[in-house]
């Protein structure tokens, strides 16, 4: 944690303190942008963006990682349940079976939304990468189905639990005063550590 928020201060010191938007992304005026692979997928059809600026060829790679660190790359998964409360379990089940595991509902994925599917013989097949190059120009480069796969299988989720959101919103308020106030790294980190313990234990 305490190399990541060190990484992060030097980024912003690199470039002068200036907040980087959206916008610079789009000009070219940035060399790098965390993308979903949904985000991936609307912005290379969007003609207004590929079109404007001619010469900016740009392509996706996983989340890179620090000198101790591995690229991995942050997987939003898609989750159902049954409630217990289902009068029909048994059919409920069967139902869920068949979304997850039916090969052709899950190329659906591809063609009417703008995720990937959970078989990996679907997302690494020839289809999904049709699917995925639709409305794409023949020279445009594309992410390849190693690369997605790779992501999916060794991607991480975030966790889930009551205070989530809470806690988040507490840490990056907390960083974002470690920069703005120029405050010690490891002695801030250590203390909010604390607080934010205290906070999830209450």
């Amino acid at each position: 944690m305490n190399e990541a928020v060190k990484f992060v201060k030097k980024l912003n010191e690199m470039n002068g303190g200036r907040e980087v938007t959206q916008n610079d992304f789009d000009s070219g005026n940035v060399a790098f942008m965390p993308l979903a692979f949904s985000e991936y997928r609307t912005y290379k059809t969007y003609p207004y963006k590929i079109k404007k600026y001619t010469s900016f060829q740009w392509d996706c790679t996983s989340m890179p990682a620090g000198p101790g660190g591995h690229n991995t790359s942050e997987v939003d998964a898609l989750l159902m349940t049954i409630g217990n409360k289902s009068k029909h379990k048994e059919l409920a089940w069967e139902f869920l079976k068949m979304l997850t595991s039916d090969s052709s509902i899950q190329r659906e994925i591809f063609e009417y939304s703008q995720g990937a599917s959970v078989l990996k013989y679907v997302t690494g097949s020839r289809y999904a990468e049709s699917m995925i190059r639709k409305d794409m120009d023949v020279d445009e480069r594309v992410i390849d189905n190693r690369l997605l796969i790779d992501a999916i299988e060794n991607g991480r989720i975030n966790p889930k639990f009551s205070k989530y959101p809470e806690a988040m919103a507490l840490a990056e308020n907390e960083i974002d005063d470690i920069y703005k106030n120029e405050k010690n790294i490891d002695s801030s980190l250590k203390v909010f550590q604390r607080s934010i313990t205290k906070f999830l234990n209450q």
